[in-house]
């Protein structure tokens, strides 16, 4: 008994270790959305007000904007301001953490462990400092409080408290709802669950925008003019990305619907029921991805927990040694960052942030130019949390707060039209562009290539992520600078020096650009992104 227990508890922290073995990652988050979360979160602490209009861009600033995750971005802020910012990589990886082994728990089974070795990295496609994280983990407190119910529990007498959180944090409180209304069919209906079923309801409405703040996951699409990543399906992205998380996902679905048809011989209707809405939801949007892993931890284990009962012991404790093997090889393959190495994932275990030095932030702030900047969607965010209140941006990463109609009559055509660019340069006295040269959309590409080519605009400083242009006369184009063939040189990161590539393309710079490729090739000749570039996945059939 105490052996079988020892084994128990050593699986369980093995387990634990994993986890934190591909979530305790450096950052590259600044990239994306954390500047503006932090930004905002400085704001709303520093005035007691939560902004209700777009403040950071000078083309839409009075445009009205329902903050959502307001409780998370002051959450992150202080996190911050208190502990610094490597504080909210510890943050991140221990909520979402937390609510892979929530889930686990739920089964009350060892088989979450041993699916959990393969479905719970599946999460790094969403695994980023975003509000987000924490709807994860309110999501698996319901799931546990519906398999609670199933085995004759009560209703949780704090889930009013968990709604009155998670609606200002995040707006996956939608999935909420859904599993609040399986909650109601599910429980007993006595006094005391009816009352925190309601209560659960009207906590909801205590969030600044009320009514409007509870139904914005059914608006927020009315007025969505720029199509992101995120919100792309699955079939979609495996036609252009090589994202390995999103062919994990195809891969297993046959095992997944597997699951749900033996799920449904079990007469588990509830728990087939719902991961089949989440196997859907994590196909229409990738972003649901995680809240398909979590549903997945919780009701797949239900298929394969009555298997150990038929097993001899001895096989019984053979499979738990084989799992405890199969968790030591995923410490080691995440934590030796041989997974970030092979899959080209700009992440390693650890703590950093990617753009935390703020080059381009400072080179602005030292060297004003006249009128505005324009700037491309990805960067917007980050811009603003280094140069709001003194300069606005021209975009930032929030579609919904920009009428549908500015990303489509003036923020799309001025990458794709010179002459739509004239006009829009001259209506917003923009003479400083400032854009990420590796955003991958169609138009941003036509304009990069473009304005590298246009001899009015002066490249007057570059980083391997940041380019930044100016019309402004007399000033020093780094193009045609030493300094500017010794920065690429000098460069050993294998990620800077493949965003480097990309602009190099562009310049039409052939020498430059194969110096670089042979560089890369020879510090990491197993990268997959290069195998697929000299195609030789047969060599490589983990490449796929």
């Amino acid at each position: 008994m105490q052996s079988k227990k020892a084994v128990q508890i050593c699986i369980w922290v093995l387990f634990i270790v994993y986890l934190f073995s591909f979530l305790f990652t450096t950052s590259n988050d600044f990239s994306q959305d954390l500047g503006r979360h932090l930004k905002l979160g400085e704001i709303i602490v520093r005035t007691h007000s939560i902004p209700k209009t777009n403040l950071f861009s000078y083309t839409n600033s009075s445009f009205p904007f329902i903050n959502h995750h307001w409780l998370s971005e002051v959450i992150f802020f202080l996190s911050q301001k208190w502990m610094g910012l490597s504080s909210l990589i510890i943050l991140k990886a221990c909520v979402i953490s937390l609510a892979i082994i929530i889930a686990s728990l739920a089964s009350r089974s060892m088989w979450a462990f041993a699916i959990g070795v393969f479905l719970s990295p599946l999460i790094l496609e969403r695994a980023d400092i975003r509000p987000e994280i924490f709807g994860f983990l309110f999501f698996s407190l319901l799931l546990l409080q519906i398999k609670r119910l199933k085995r004759g529990g009560n209703v949780f007498f704090l889930l009013p408290l968990i709604f009155l959180f998670w609606v200002n944090t995040h707006i996956s409180f939608v999935f909420g709802l859904l599993l609040l209304s399986i909650i109601f069919f599910v429980a007993d209906k006595n006094r005391q669950n009816s009352a925190i079923l309601v209560l659960s309801i009207v906590c909801l409405f205590i969030n600044p925008n009320g009514a409007s703040g509870v139904f914005a996951p059914l608006t927020i699409f009315n007025n969505y003019g720029y199509p992101i990543v995120e919100n792309q399906n699955m079939f979609f992205l495996f036609g252009r990305t090589s994202d390995i998380f999103i062919r994990e996902y195809f891969l297993l679905l046959p095992f997944i619907f597997i699951c749900i048809y033996l799920l449904l011989k079990q007469k588990e209707y509830v728990g087939s029921c719902i991961l089949t809405i989440f196997t859907a939801l994590a196909l229409y949007q990738v972003r649901h991805l995680p809240f398909f892993v979590l549903t997945a931890l919780v009701f797949i284990p239900d298929v394969f927990k009555k298997i150990p009962v038929h097993l001899s012991q001895t096989i019984r404790f053979l499979m738990q040694y084989a799992l405890i093997f199969l968790l030591f090889c995923g410490i080691f393959f995440f934590g030796s960052n041989l997974f970030f190495e092979i899959f080209d994932i700009n992440k390693s275990f650890g703590v950093g942030f990617d753009l935390e030095d703020r080059g381009v932030i400072k080179y602005l702030e030292q060297n004003q130019k006249k009128g505005n900047i324009f700037n491309n969607f990805d960067i917007g965010s980050y811009l603003s949390f280094g140069l709001y209140p003194k300069q606005k941006v021209f975009v930032d990463g929030r579609p919904e707060a920009y009428p549908a109609s500015f990303f489509q009559d003036v923020y799309i055509p001025i990458e794709e039209d010179q002459k739509k660019q004239d006009t829009y340069f001259k209506k917003f006295n923009i003479h400083t562009v400032v854009i990420s040269y590796t955003d991958q959309t169609p138009w941003a590409q036509t304009f990069l290539k473009r304005i590298i080519h246009d001899n009015t605009w002066s490249l007057v400083f570059i980083d391997s992520f940041f380019a930044v242009f100016t019309d402004e006369k007399g000033v020093i184009d780094v193009r045609n600078t030493d300094e500017f063939v010794q920065q690429i040189e000098k460069e050993t990161d294998f990620f800077r020096m493949a965003r480097y590539i990309y602009f190099l393309e562009a310049m039409e710079e052939k020498n430059k650009f194969l110096y670089l490729y042979k560089k890369i090739n020879i510090l990491r000749p197993h990268s997959c992104s290069l195998i697929r570039m000299r195609k030789t996945q047969n060599d490589a059939p983990w490449c796929f």
